[in-house]
């Protein structure tokens, strides 16, 4: 009787150490996505309120760079231009440091931000991605 009280009170152990993990786990889970949604909400609402001024708009772009200097892409500037693409760069401030992220366009829906990612990749290996960039005027 004393053995089977040694081996209930170990395979109790076990299930109670096996369910913290797995309790433990969980709370991980549903805390990363607790701060994803969270951060979701902080970065996308001062966006759209900005929108809202007359000084700002949200716009379909192609960002092409990102750098820790102005002017990162002048070299190519002027070939952009000839073929109707405007460049802009948005100072940004990451971990106390400035960057220039530099974006192609202002277009009004994602498709034709797609088009001109693909013509860029094609015709200058340009590998760029599609995002949504609040504009200052």
């Amino acid at each position: 009787m004393e053995t089977y009280c040694v081996y209930l009170e170990k395979a109790i152990n076990l299930i109670s150490s096996a369910s913290k993990h797995v309790l433990l786990f969980l709370l991980g889970v549903v805390a990363s996505i607790v701060l994803l949604s969270l951060a979701q909400t902080f970065i996308t609402t001062p966006a759209k309120q900005l929108v809202e001024t007359n000084k700002t708009k949200l716009v379909w772009g192609v960002q092409i760079g990102s750098f820790d200097h102005p002017g990162g892409f002048n070299y190519i500037r002027s070939k952009l231009d000839e073929d109707g693409y405007r460049l802009f760069e948005t100072p940004v401030l990451i971990a106390d440091k400035t960057y220039y992220r530099v974006w192609i366009g202002e277009f009004t829906d994602q498709e034709q931000a797609l088009k001109a990612s693909q013509y860029l990749s094609e015709h200058y290996l340009i590998y760029g991605f599609v995002t949504e960039i609040l504009h200052v005027d």
